[in-house]
């Protein structure tokens, strides 16, 4: 079940957001994550609020990066998640969250440091994972239509006495 914007917003939070970014800045080329690039196979990550693994209470954040490019989600174990695209700079992920139902885009800038690294992928986390790449290529599929039906705007013509 997708993560409403207020509960998305709580486990951004938790997990070391930082302020919010223009969500424009961290569109990810379709391109990028719509063919495999074979020079850099794509590595999947897994961050947790606790050591545990597997804490129904606990956040996660599994992404997987394939040059710039970010598809992920946050998630709690047996509940709800929340798919996102972006790009990380250096130890920080710049992240967009797709919208669900009536929810509005949401960017976030979220520190790995605060986290702890995992070194297994669940099921769970995979599947979640494995939901959201479709998702996050239709998503950035229709922006891009969008961005390219815009009409143009028309320049300012000067006006007598300026």
């Amino acid at each position: 079940m997708p993560l409403s914007a207020h509960c998305f917003s709580t486990l951004a939070t938790s997990l070391g957001a930082g302020g919010l970014l223009l969500g424009s800045a961290i569109l990810a080329p379709l391109s990028s994550l719509a063919a495999p690039q074979p020079d850099s196979p794509p590595t999947v990550q897994v961050y947790a609020e606790s050591p545990q693994p597997n804490q129904p209470s606990q956040g996660y954040l599994i992404f997987t990066e394939q040059g710039e490019s970010l598809v992920g989600a946050f998630y709690y174990p047996q509940s709800e998640y929340s798919c996102f695209t972006g790009k990380r700079v250096g130890n920080t992920l710049k992240i967009l969250a797709l919208p669900h139902l009536n929810d509005p885009l949401t960017s976030f800038s979220v520190s790995l440091d605060s986290l702890e690294k995992r070194s297994t992928l669940g099921s769970a986390a995979a599947a979640t994972l494995a939901a959201c790449r479709p998702d996050v290529l239709a998503f950035l599929k229709q922006s891009q239509t969008a961005m390219e039906t815009q009409p143009k705007a028309l320049p300012q013509r000067a006006t007598a006495g300026n």
